[in-house]
């Protein structure tokens, strides 16, 4: 009888630390964007940023006021160097001032994780996001970006969803503050 409690027991335990393993080990996946700014006047400074995060995987579009740049900001994990050969909004390259090349990523830390900022033309790539959002019909957007390990040429794809709502949101922010500023710009002269 003892036998059989101490079974049921270390039954339930094991059962219950393999619900944490299968909690842990699912992918994990977030979107957030904030705006940030320091003036009402649009030239003062501020930032928007759209971050996604997979795992420990980050995919950041950032948008500064004060300077009318649009850049992407990757954060990725993997064991051993790599390189990043292309970035993608569903399968459209997104349009970026800087090429893509073979350059190493920066090992910032020993926590495996290599970061990498481009460029972005956002008036390039605004017609193009449009009619992606549009195409998602409410459902999400997929940014892909192709990584190939340095030493053994093995290709990863790590993957970054959006909401159509937040990427309309993001498009229409900056394009709002692209006016804003152009506007404020003409009242100055």
């Amino acid at each position: 009888m003892l036998d059989r409690k101490l079974f049921l027991k270390l039954l339930k335990l094991l059962f219950v630390v393999s619900l944490f393993i299968f909690f842990n080990s699912c992918t994990k996946e977030s979107q957030d964007l904030r705006v940030s700014y320091h003036s009402n006047k649009p030239d003062e400074g501020g930032i928007m940023t759209l971050s996604l995060t997979n795992s420990d995987n980050l995919f950041e579009i950032n948008y500064h006021f004060s300077s009318n740049l649009c850049g992407l900001h990757l954060m990725l994990k993997n064991d051993s160097d790599i390189t990043i050969k292309n970035v993608k909004l569903k399968e459209d390259d997104i349009c970026m001032y800087d090429s893509i090349t073979d350059e190493k990523l920066l090992n910032r830390s020993d926590d495996e994780k290599w970061h990498a900022y481009y460029d972005v033309d956002f008036d390039s790539c605004k017609a193009k996001w449009k009619e992606l959002i549009e195409g998602a019909k409410g459902g999400d957007l997929k940014f892909s970006v192709i990584a190939s390990e340095v030493e053994s040429g093995h290709e990863k794809t790590y993957e970054f969803r959006v909401s159509e709502a937040n990427m309309r949101q993001l498009v229409a922010l900056i394009e709002q503050t692209l006016v804003e500023r152009i506007s404020s710009i003409l009242q100055q002269q």
